[in-house]
């Protein structure tokens, strides 16, 4: 009975850590392809997660989006970008409202693909009537330094030297 209840606790802190590594966007992300939109996407993305928050940086600009739900709000030049993420799965969504010399809407859904080594955003631009729609595609930086949780796989450990 013991053995059943330790191999049951096994698998499901097993599942959870697979969740985790699923949400976990953390690293150096290069562009590599997907739609030209009037809003263009970052070429270079650098992301540090950690339970509470997600930290992002690009060409010298600094954001932050609060995981618990909460909005947070940045000045980035003359705009004002007022955001608020939650999860759907896997996928984060981030809405930011935009207001400055013009006002529009990002919706942002970020995924991982299955080997965490693409990160693919969905962005939907609204200002006023008008609506554009695209994604992107990054790649995780070779050379990326960045405390990653490690990925759970179904592959069983090597064997001991002998």
């Amino acid at each position: 009975m013991y053995l059943r209840f330790g191999l049951l606790a096994l698998a499901s802190a097993s599942l959870l850590l697979a969740i985790n590594a699923d949400r976990d966007f953390s690293g150096k992300w290069i562009i590599a392809e997907g739609a030209r939109l009037s809003l263009p996407f970052e070429d270079t993305l650098t992301i540090e997660q950690t339970d509470s928050k997600i930290r992002c940086e690009s060409g010298g600009v600094h954001w932050t989006y609060a995981l618990n739900g909460t909005e947070r709000k940045v000045q980035i030049g003359g705009e004002t970008r007022n955001s608020v993420v939650k999860w759907e799965g896997a996928a984060l969504l981030i809405n930011t409202i935009v207001t400055g010399s013009h006002d529009y809407v990002v919706m942002d859904r970020w995924r991982l693909s299955a080997g965490h080594a693409t990160l693919t955003v969905t962005r939907q631009i609204i200002r006023g009537v008008r609506q554009e729609e695209g994604s992107m595609s990054y790649r995780r930086d070779r050379v990326d330094n960045s405390p990653t949780r490690p990925a759970v796989t179904d592959d069983p450990p090597p064997p001991p030297p002998d």
